[in-house]
Order: structure tokens, then sequence, then C-alpha cells
């Protein structure tokens, strides 16, 4: 309901959502629940449109909450109980900073607002939650899993005894500069961290559109946040002298056959 005058406020108590324009009296204002600043009534399309798209937000950063919390928590529980693995704390922690960090821009985010009225479906959010972070979750198990007990990566050095294994080993050395890191678990604590950082800051832009992610593009401060979270993590793992952590062993990296860089693991020896 809109009005203006004194002879409208009765009506504009009574309505569901009573507005009163710009040049409204003080009956009118005191009684309406939205006040107009300017003239006319194109104003209020843009604050539908406006709260609609507030409120993609808002299902967006929900529908991430609980994909992210389902993955880290059935990911890393899955991990600890089928191969007794034990996780850094600090590993954790930057997981749930960098990720806090990246989400908050959402609220910046470019979204389509909803051409119908929207409501809080529930179910609907609780069930693309459950199915993304189920599915994030399953990856991370299947990822440490063919670290930890195939011959998919590089084999591990009590396996350099047998023939084929060993000119593997050679072969995969002089190509990539690579080694196995199956019986050291500070650096699959470190593969593990990146797979779940990596993964887990690009669920924000699957979350975010309702069809494929590449599709609708995001905001820049969302773009922005996501590259500082990922060059943070690189910084962190690549840069022994940047680590916070200074008692941790570290990942072999290389190259083209190129020397060796060390990723830092998070955790105490």
């Amino acid at each position: 309901m809109t009005g203006d005058g004194v002879n409208d406020a009765p009506a504009l108590k009574k309505a569901d959502i009573g507005i009163a324009v710009a040049d409204a009296t003080d009956a009118a204002r005191s009684a309406s629940d939205i006040v107009l600043t300017e003239p006319g009534l194109s104003v209020i399309v843009s604050a539908v449109l406006t709260s609609r798209a507030i409120f993609q937000r808002m299902k967006n950063y929900t529908i991430y909450a609980v994909s992210i919390t389902i993955r880290i928590v059935l990911g890393f529980m899955l991990i600890a109980l089928i191969w007794r693995f034990d996780f850094s704390p600090f590993m954790i922690l930057i997981i749930a900073i960098l990720n806090d960090g990246t989400i908050m821009t959402i609220s910046k985010d470019r979204v389509k607002a909803s051409p119908l009225p929207d409501s809080w479906k529930l179910r609907e959010i609780f069930a693309t939650g459950i199915v993304l972070g189920a599915y994030l979750a399953i990856i991370t198990v299947v990822f440490f899993w063919l670290v930890h007990d195939t011959d998919i990566f590089p084999v591990s050095s009590s396996d350099y005894s047998h023939p084929f294994y060993c000119s593997y080993l050679l072969q995969t050395h002089r190509k990539f500069g690579v080694k196995s890191i199956r019986d050291n678990n500070d650096e699959l604590t470190a593969a593990l961290y990146l797979q779940v950082s990596i993964i887990s800051q690009a669920l924000i832009f699957v979350t975010r559109s309702r069809s494929w992610s590449f599709v609708e593009r995001p905001g820049f401060l969302l773009v922005a946040a996501f590259l500082a979270a990922q060059l943070v993590t690189s910084r962190v793992f690549l840069n022994h002298k940047a680590s916070p952590f200074p008692d941790v062993d570290m990942i072999p990296l290389a190259v083209g056959g190129h020397r060796h860089r060390r990723v830092r693991v998070v955790g105490l020896r």
C-alpha cells in the first residue's frame, strides 16, 4: 500500500507493507513501514531488486558454510578413522582463516536478482550443501588413498630393490625431479593441506552460481580475495623464511628437472 496523506495512514498501518512517498505527511510516514526519500515509485522496484540481490548473497554464503563444514569434518574424520592419520591443528586453523577471509567478500559479489519472490528453502540449501560437501570429502579421501596406498605417484624408498620400480624412479627423477612422500607423514600433511585449501577456496565459485560456475561472472573483490588467499598459501608453504612455523618439514618440489624448492608443512614435529 502506498500513500501520502493523513487519510492514508490507517491503510498504511494495516497493510503488510506500507510505503509512504517522498512528500507524505508526518502521519503517513509514522504509519508506514517504508519511507521513500526520492520522488516517484520507481525506487520501489530498485529496493526490491536490491533486497533480492542481498538475499542471493546470503543464500550463497549459507550453502558454502554448510558445504565446507561437511567437507572438512567428514573428510578429515574418514582419513583419521581409516588410516589413523594425525592432522596438525595449524593446518585446520589456516584453512579456516583463509576461507573466512575470502567468503567475507561475497557481500560485494555480483549476483542476479531473482525474478520471483525468494524464501528460505532450507531443504534445498541443506541438500545442496550436503551433496557438495560429501562429494569433496570423498575426493579428499580418494586423493589421500592414492598418495598413501597406491603406486600412482612415485613409490617409496623401500621399493628401490625392485628392478622395475628402480628404473621407474630413475626415469621419474630425471623427468620431473620428484620423489615419493608416502613414508613421510609431514609431507603427506602438506600435500593434503594444499589439496583441501585450493578446492575449498574454489568451492566458493560453485556455491554462488545456479548453473555452470564459469558462466556467472564473479565480483572483482571475490576473485581478488581468492587469488590473495592462494598467494598467502604459496608464500607460507613455499618460502621457509616467511613461514611462521620454524620446526616443520617440507615437501621437495621441482618443475622440469630444475632445482628443488621446499614446501613447509603446517605442523610441529
